[in-house]
């Protein structure tokens, strides 16, 4: 639990923070909407933290968790069930589910600590022996610190994960932090250092056969040997905060192209999401940064630098001080790590007390570093400031220009095709179809029928209409989905979308008519003429005709395509027996590199889904 949390998943990542002002409620900015407009506004909340589609916080009047967003596996709101009259000190959410750390008991179960999850195969109370101080999830499995000696203890499912048999017995820790297959600790001691287990980060032979496949699209680092203050864990890698200089350092699985952690500035905590983290500018204007890949473009202003709490700071630990105090209570305050040491080139001029910071000052005498000598001749600061100035408008100019020329570009781009798609009333729909009757009915899916049509010029289309359920909002995502993607989209081998219709409750998609069927008949129809005049020559074409279809998808659309349901009843020909690849309602627009991976819960037909991606939930364009 932090005063930041960051969510992600399918419908895009989501950045939430307490407001910096003391009021304790929290801003999320991102583009999952259901966070955006789901967010709590007049609730105070103690702290945040999230999961794959949901964000949830500590009710700072109940203590009790409250969460927002959308998850098949958590409830919004309060999750149910929950004991009546339940306090928590903490929270923390895995990929799927959330748990929350009761306050302590007191009398006989003083030594018992209840935790209570909620979520995918998680919904259960547990009563663990001992005190636990703190608690963090993973993915599938869950860890807590004991407060007398600082050793683990993890339960749940470790299948794909072995983070629960591989807890190093013998070790103390100050803070651990689980991710998607591992958890890391501080060690407790002088030494702060960091120490990983699991899949994903204590042995680097497991994760080069683990991974193979996707060698070409990032590399793996070592834990780090230097002190730490804090750190957080990702789907397959770690970041935290060096103890000397404040500044952020990551490990483990590093996927291709992704932002690096920012090496020159000071970072005041950090939270994780997938395959990208945020943190907190250690600067008056408490801005966030993120870095990684698929991270939130908007951020807000200015958030609360970490939690407020009514107890005076422990030893180690000093008060965060600001003009605008984070806590809206005189009596509560944040409380930060102290840093341990100085950095190369300086030395300290003041211990760390409960009101600052250590205070670490150049040595003048032996410089060779550019800081070093600006900070020691105030002539030397006004040149490299100078310098620097001019430097940074000499780069980054034709760079704004750049984009704002591309910007206008996309625009006019994206005007120009979703003109191509027509609106077509319902009334000229029904028409066509004859009543949307059964004799013009051509196909069925799970979710939607497709009926053969004549428009009034004479041109025969296919109206796919969305099947009327009780799940509206499952319909209309996909009616949205495939829309929106197919109106950006041309191809000689991909279906071409001509108009659509959404009147009411009707939802309705108008493609060119494929006279030819799907592929899936002609392999595995009962018409034995379509199987002979597939011959191998018109086999090899059509393959060779749906690979570069979905060629397109991953190497030419911008951004990158990924369908998620490749397979022979999506492979429609057309009347030259042409293959086009169709039925994009499960489809998701990748990042802009195609082979960086998405964590996503699998979706598609069992049978022809990629295995990979069945069991680990690690999605990318070579999936389809």
């Amino acid at each position: 639990m932090s005063s930041i949390a960051i969510s992600y998943g399918e419908n895009g990542p989501v950045f939430c923070g307490l407001n910096s002002d003391g009021s304790h409620l929290a801003t999320c900015y991102g583009s999952n909407t259901a966070i955006i407009y789901g967010i709590p506004g007049h609730f105070p909340l103690a702290g945040l933290t999230a999961g794959d589609g949901f964000v949830c916080g500590l009710l700072l009047d109940s203590s009790q968790p409250y969460c927002w967003g959308s998850s098949a596996y958590i409830q919004m709101g309060v999750p149910q069930p929950i004991t009546k009259g339940a306090q928590y000190q903490e929270i923390s959410a895995g990929d799927y589910h959330l748990c929350g750390l009761r306050k302590p008991l007191t009398g006989r179960r003083r030594n018992v600590s209840l935790v209570d999850c909620w979520g995918y195969n998680m919904t259960a109370s547990h009563a663990i022996d001992g005190q636990i101080h703190s608690i963090s999830a993973g993915s599938g499995f869950n860890c807590g610190l004991f407060a007398q000696n600082g050793s683990v203890y993890c339960w749940g499912d470790e299948t794909s994960s072995h983070a629960i048999s591989l807890v190093p017995k013998d070790m103390r820790f100050k803070i651990i932090a689980a991710g998607g297959y591992h958890v890391c600790g501080i060690v407790a001691g002088d030494s702060s250092r960091v120490y990983c287990w699991g899949r994903s980060l204590v042995l680097e032979e497991e994760i080069s056969v683990a991974y193979s496949s996707y060698s070409s699209q990032g590399n793996v680092d070592l834990p780090p040997r230097d002190p730490m203050t804090s750190i957080v864990g990702g789907k397959f890698h770690a970041c935290g905060i060096k103890s000397a200089d404040q500044k952020a350092i990551c490990w483990g699985f590093v996927v291709k192209h992704s932002t690096p952690a920012p090496s020159k500035t000071k970072i005041l905590q950090i939270a994780a999401g997938n395959y990208f983290m945020c943190g907190i500018l250690a600067e008056k204007s408490l801005l966030p940064v993120c870095w990684g890949l698929g991270f939130p473009t908007s951020l807000p202003v200015a958030v609360s630098p970490g939690l407020c709490k009514s107890v005076p700071c422990a030893p180690g630990t000093y008060e965060f001080s600001q003009d605008n105090a984070p806590c809206s209570s005189s009596n509560s305050r944040v409380c930060m790590p102290c840093s341990s040491g100085c950095p190369a080139e300086m030395y300290q001029t003041a211990e760390c007390t409960s009101k600052s910071d250590r205070k670490c000052g150049y040595n003048c005498s032996s410089c060779f570093s550019t800081e070093c000598f600006s900070n020691c001749s105030a002539n030397s600061n006004a040149n490299i400031n100078g310098t620097r100035n001019r430097r940074f408008w000499s780069l980054q100019l034709p760079v704004i220009v750049a984009e704002i020329v591309f910007a206008v570009f996309l625009v006019i781009v994206v005007s120009t095709t979703a003109a191509m798609a027509r609106t077509f009333t319902y009334e000229e729909l029904e028409r066509a179809t004859s009543g949307f009757k059964e004799e013009s009915q051509v196909g069925k899916g799970s979710f939607s029928c497709v009926f053969k049509g004549v428009l009034k010029n004479g041109t025969v289309v296919a109206v796919k209409r969305a099947i009327m359920s009780s799940d509206k909002q499952k319909n209309s995502k996909e009616f949205r989905t495939e829309l929106d993607l197919l109106s950006r989209l041309n191809h000689a081998h991909l279906l071409n979308l001509l108009g659509y219709c959404e009147e009411g409750g009707e939802r309705l998609l108008v493609y060119e008519f494929m006279a030819h069927g799907s592929l899936h008949q002609h392999l595995h129809g009962k018409n034995k003429a379509l199987k002979e005049r597939l011959d191998w020559v018109r086999r090899v074409t059509i393959a060779v005709q749906a690979a570069r279809g979905i060629e397109y998808l991953h190497g030419y659309a911008c951004p990158p395509v990924i369908h998620r349901d490749i397979k022979s009843s999506n492979i429609l020909i057309d009347e030259e027996h042409n293959a086009r690849v169709a039925d994009f309602g499960l489809s998701l627009l990748g990042p802009v590199d195609s082979g960086s991976p998405l964590a996503e819960l699998p979706a598609g037909t069992l049978g022809y889904l990629d295995p990979e991606y069945y069991r680990l939930h690690y999605l990318t364009t070579k999936s389809d």
